[in-house]
């Protein structure tokens, strides 16, 4: 009987499976078994480290994965901010006529180089929409003035004017902004 007692039989068993009749080729780890005789011990050394770098290639891309949809997700940007809410309207005695300009005017600071969606509606009880364009203003602080077409088709009365900007930061994040006009009537 050696020093080591009972666990000399796990060793037998484990260097019958390693093709070897000796008691310490094979010690306590079985993955020494793999790296001296890469056979008989079940797989083969090549398949089992591919197997470790595939599992920890998973979990960094995982981690980094996560990483980048939380920088997406949580970052705070600032795009764009408007001094002068609502905007004012500029047209004299706030009136405009069926198929002429509505100006306002827009004070914005803008931190950001994107572009921007702009959509827009009078409202008055009822929705008007208008067709959607695209904007790209420049960076730093301006002032100016946005000249807005009056439709035939809306009928006279008192009105503002909502206009939705929409900035696409990322794949997965918008900002969105909601700005009225101060409100304006439409005559004939």
């Amino acid at each position: 009987m050696s020093k080591r007692g009972k666990n000399n039989i796990g060793h037998k068993i484990r260097n019958k499976n390693c093709g070897v009749n000796s008691v310490h080729p094979c010690r306590i780890n079985l993955l020494r078994c793999y790296r001296r005789f890469n056979k008989s011990c079940g797989f083969k050394m090549t398949t089992h480290k591919l197997l470790h770098a595939l599992t920890y290639t998973t979990f960094a891309l995982t981690f980094i994965l996560t990483g980048v949809i939380a920088y997406y997700l949580i970052f705070p940007l600032k795009v764009i901010e408007f001094s002068n809410i609502p905007f004012p309207v500029i047209n004299v005695n706030k009136t405009v006529k069926v198929g002429s300009l509505l100006q306002h005017k827009v004070e914005y600071c803008k931190h950001i180089d994107l572009t921007a969606t702009a959509s827009r509606q009078f409202i008055n009880g009822l929705i008007f929409s208008m067709p959607s364009s695209i904007v790209n203003n420049p960076i730093g602080c301006n002032t100016s003035v946005v000249n807005t077409m009056i439709p035939l088709e809306l009928p006279p009365g008192k009105y503002f004017l909502r206009t939705v900007i929409q900035y696409n930061l990322n794949p997965i994040r918008a900002v969105t902004f909601t700005i009225d006009t101060e409100q304006f009537t439409v005559v004939k």
